[in-house]
């Protein structure tokens, strides 16, 4: 560029020179050689005014001289690159520095180009400017050049910044070494070893020193023979913490031979602290199992396969190399427990219930065990389901359940043919389980004769000994005569009393009962409702109801619970006025509940709910009959009760010009026991009237209380006190804010 400006400033003297000897035909020889140069050039008075494009110039830009002399040529800059352009040109002007900038020229395709402009001031002998020659070049290539370059330094300064936040992330450094040492170790890899990242990369000794004392030779020795293995060591930082770290490498081959090694690091303290946690723990489990005689497995009903514990190989006496199948398992149960097993494992398959059943082992040494297998369903993420469970060997509690059984059989057979009475034992079917000595010597018959049904002269005695056992007693030649014998006796019949009592079943837990509506009890709930702050004038309302329950079994496996909730008395005042009202009776609502018999551990009902419109007012009731669905679920566990009832009653065609019904209802209960039978519960009544218009449709009360359950002589019965405020309610404020609820429950039961 120098040289081009060179020759521009060459042919600028010589062209005045020409000019002022008149050699015209050397003028333009000159202006040809200016032309001819392949450079842009251009020339200016000492004012700025340019006067001069070269034909190489003029051809860029595809104009005449015209129309770029004086200040025209901005026309052909870029809007965005004129004002810092015109600005330097005039500071060099006031100057006389040398001009340099780079703008965006139009060529005359209309594309802009970068370009270098550079002009150079010619001076008098007095060093007055006396003219200004300039030369322009393109500098695309350059420019693009250079942004390609600077995105290129972003992209990489962005991709150091992404890998060096992804170490740090993940607590992963990156390593080079070679055989003079490390060359390169990323910043993270300094914070994991607790260094400065500023520092430069360790020397393979200063490295070592950072490793634990037990783990330095190893890896001393793996530096050695650089494998591409990974290895995890400890090192300790210079603040005394041990960090565990694993590291990977891989061998870098230049021509055929390893130039050096590049690898990671990654931080796995966490990791291997959870390794050890989790092999200490299988340990603890694996030593329980086999103190215990109890194992686990897996069962994956999908495909087939089955996952043992350690334990498991040794109960079922496989080796641990062994794959776990159905048909193994079939093999190893006792022939006459085979068809047991095959139908629990077909149930479970195919209704996905857990089981919980015993059977027998016939292992290859000829040994029998008995075995509990309990396991309950999962399903994994696709959806299959799965069994996991655990088998216990109970050999031992069963051979010491046969022990007890033949010592017990031994001592009823030692005391009870003591006693000076008849004892035997019946089933449904008459049939005998079970006569003492004295039965056989009074009636004459064999023990293994009376084991069969009576018939009509067997039935005939066995009333005549049901009806004169005292007289046995007393003409009895075997009851003994001395005292001390007799006391013996008593002691005997004492210890039998005690057995008999100890078998006999617990007694309910009445709170239970009371909040439980499929009990097998007849429950009389009565008790007041109290409302408070009722319309504008904070009325005040009551009711009576008895809401009598009952189970009746209709089937083997279903029971029909009627619940009838009848408002015996209701008080409704005009909540228009301050005073006065209407008194009477109330709608009656029954529900006929239908349950299964034979509960779970989740016990739920459903059935139709009537609406009786009993009312003696048209304030006090619907005025319509009704009818909908109701149901309802609860769950028992030892602390109290958790259960929900719901309702939703539609009325029915009618003939009356009383309003459409459709209201839902919705009772939850939760009851939490506490000691000496009192409780703590909570159940209110929510209402959502449909045929209201959004904001009059819900009334949602909050509240609960106490209650106890207790007997007046033998009657049980239950009584509680709730309160409750109506956080929600319509906004025509017409239902209370309050409610104060007491209800008492008579409770028949079975064991009064």
């Amino acid at each position: 560029m120098l040289s081009l400006l060179s020759i521009c400033g060459l042919v600028g003297c010589i062209m005045p020179a020409m000019a002022s000897s008149g050699q015209g035909s050397d003028r333009l020889n000159a202006q040809l050689l200016v032309d001819s140069i392949p450079a842009l050039l251009h020339a200016a008075r000492p004012d700025g005014y340019l006067d001069y494009f070269n034909k190489p110039w003029l051809e860029y830009l595809g104009v005449t001289l015209d129309k770029v002399t004086g200040w025209n040529w901005t026309a052909f800059v870029h809007p965005e690159d004129v004002e810092g352009i015109v600005a330097k040109w005039r500071a060099c002007l006031a100057t006389g520095e040398i001009f340099e900038y780079e703008t965006r020229v139009r060529r005359a395709n209309g594309e802009y180009r970068w370009m270098f402009h550079r002009k150079v001031p010619l001076r008098d002998a007095n060093g007055n400017i006396v003219k200004w020659y300039g030369s322009s070049l393109d500098i695309e290539e350059r420019k693009t050049a250079e942004e390609q370059l600077r995105r290129n330094v972003q992209e990489l300064q962005r991709s150091e910044f992404y890998l060096a936040e992804g170490q740090r992330l993940a607590n992963m450094g990156s390593w080079a070494f070679d055989p003079d040492g490390f060359d390169y170790w990323s910043p993270e890899l300094f914070r994991m070893h607790g260094l400065d990242p500023a520092s430069k990369p360790p020397s393979v000794q200063e490295y070592l020193d950072c490793v634990h004392p037990q783990d330095r030779e190893s890896m001393a020795d793996l530096i050695k023979r650089l494998v591409a293995e990974g290895s995890t060591k400890r090192i300790v930082q210079p603040n005394g913490d041990v960090r565990h770290i694993r590291c990977v490498g891989v061998p870098l081959v230049d021509n055929q031979s390893r130039k050096k090694y590049v690898g990671s690091a990654m931080g796995v303290t966490e990791h291997e602290f959870l390794t050890q946690d989790l092999h200490r723990r299988e340990a603890y489990l694996t030593e329980a199992q086999t103190l215990s005689k109890t194992c686990s497995f897996g069962w994956s009903v999908s495909s087939g396969e089955i996952f043992w514990s350690d334990e498991t190989f040794r109960i079922f006496q496989c080796p641990r190399q062994t794959k776990p199948t159905v048909e193994l398992v079939l093999s190893r149960v006792h022939s006459e427990d085979r068809e047991l097993v095959q139908q629990q494992i077909g149930r479970a398959s195919r209704d996905g219930e857990r089981f919980d059943f015993e059977h027998r082992l016939q292992l290859p040494d000829g040994s029998i065990k008995y075995v509990r297998v309990t396991a309950r369903p999962s399903r994994d993420a696709s959806g299959n389901l799965e069994f996991v469970g655990a088998v216990t060997d109970v050999s031992k509690q069963r051979h010491a359940e046969a022990v007890i059984k033949k010592q017990e059989a031994e001592l009823r057979e030692v005391v009870v043919d003591t006693i000076p009475a008849i004892v035997w034992s019946t089933l449904p079917d008459g049939s005998n389980t079970y006569v003492n000595k004295r039965f056989v010597e009074y009636s004459g018959s064999s023990a293994e004769a009376t084991g069969k049904p009576l018939e009509n002269e067997v039935r005939s005695r066995w009333m005549l000994f049901s009806g004169n056992a005292s007289a046995i007693s007393r003409r009895s030649p075997v009851w003994p005569q001395t005292a001390r014998t007799r006391i013996k006796l008593a002691i005997c019949i004492y210890l039998v009393a005690l057995a008999l009592c100890a078998q006999a079943p617990p007694q309910p837990d009445l709170r239970q009962i009371a909040r439980n509506p499929f009990a097998d009890v007849f429950q009389l709930p009565v008790g007041p409702d109290i409302y408070f702050d009722a319309g504008p004038y904070h009325r005040t309302a009551a009711d009576l109801q008895f809401q009598p329950l009952f189970p009746i079994q209709i089937s083997k496996e279903w029971l029909l619970v009627p619940r009838i909730v009848a408002t015996a008395v209701t008080y409704v005042p005009n909540l228009a006025q301050k005073s006065g009202g209407q008194v009477g009776l109330g709608d009656i609502v029954p529900t006929f509940f239908f349950t299964p018999a034979h509960a779970s551990r989740i016990v739920w009902g459903v059935g139709p709910a009537l609406q009786i419109p009993t009312a003696t007012d048209s304030q006090l009731g619907a005025g319509r009959w009704g009818l909908g669905p109701s149901f309802v679920v609860q769950l028992q566990p030892e602390w109290g009760t958790i259960a929900i009832l719901a309702q939703n009653i539609w009325s029915l065609p009618s003939a009356t010009k009383r309003g459409p019904v459709n209201q839902m209802q919705l009772e939850p209960l939760l009851s939490y026991n506490l000691p000496d039978e009192w409780y703590l519960i909570t159940n209110p009544t929510i209402t959502a009237d449909w045929t209201q218009v959004r904001s009059n449709i819900w009334l949602l009360p909050i509240g609960g209380g106490f209650g106890r359950t207790w007997k007046l002589g033998r009657q049980p019965v239950d009584a509680n006190l709730t309160i409750y405020r109506n956080v929600v309610r319509p906004a025509n404020q017409l239902s209370p804010r309050w409610q104060l609820s007491l209800q008492v429950t008579l409770l028949f039961t079975k064991h009064r």
